[in-house]
């Protein structure tokens, strides 16, 4: 008797979209914010939303809102970012009472919508959000310290993942997680602020030059018969 052991092998490809970073930021510092002391404005390469507070200014080479009593929404005016976009920040000093700046990617300059992330001292934590009509509703929130000299970043793809990043003073950048929302598409960076407290310095951002690594994994499938 003969015995025939036949084995047959399948293989299929299956892409997994990992959504990971090469790096992060993959854009230069736009704004450093080194210039002559001001009161009224951060310069001519800003527009302040002027449906709110509209005055922002620079103080010992950072940037400061005069006035607390109400949000100020600042724009980078010199160009419009598409495709995956990136912004982040250096908050010199904190504000302990509430929110800080809220980093934002916006879909124009008037429409008050878009995202934003931002860290909150109080409660140790980094929150993605986002901006309807000028009103901030948290989306998610990571833990994570927060300390004066630290910075934030943020990145939104076109599919609507947003990355909420963090650099410890002198460290490096670790992303803490991400959310995904597709109802606005974003043009603008920039940041808001409320009260004359927080300092900040380093804005940068733009549109990335380091896509999301897709990762295609094998799975081997094997089919064994025998036959006498």
């Amino acid at each position: 008797m003969v015995r025939r052991v036949l084995r047959t092998l399948a293989v299929r490809a299956v892409a997994v979209n990992t959504n990971c970073w090469a790096s992060f930021p993959t854009t230069g510092v736009l704004d450093t914010f080194t210039r002559a002391d001001s009161s009224t404005t951060l310069g001519s390469n800003w527009t302040i939303d002027s449906t709110y507070n509209s005055l922002l200014g620079i103080s010992s080479n950072a940037a400061y809102q005069p006035d607390s009593s109400t949000q100020s929404m600042a724009y980078w005016n010199p160009s419009t970012f598409s495709g995956t976009i990136e912004a982040y920040m250096t908050e010199s000093t904190l504000w302990s009472a509430n929110a800080a700046p809220k980093l934002s990617c916006f879909t124009s300059t008037s429409s008050h919508n878009g995202y934003w992330v931002s860290e909150k001292w109080s409660t140790s934590q980094v929150r993605i959000g986002i901006w309807n009509s000028g009103t901030a509703t948290v989306l998610a929130a990571f833990s994570q310290a927060f300390s004066a000299g630290d910075s934030e970043g943020m990145t939104i793809t076109p599919a609507g993942v947003i990355t909420a990043w963090y650099k410890p003073s002198g460290g490096a950048w670790t992303s803490l997680g991400t959310w995904t929302d597709t109802t606005y598409s974003c043009s603008y960076i920039g940041f808001t602020a409320q009260d004359t407290t927080p300092r900040w310095t380093n804005f940068g951002g733009g549109s990335s030059s380091t896509p999301s690594v897709s990762t295609t994994l094998n799975k081997v499938t094997i089919n064994a018969a025998t036959i006498n």
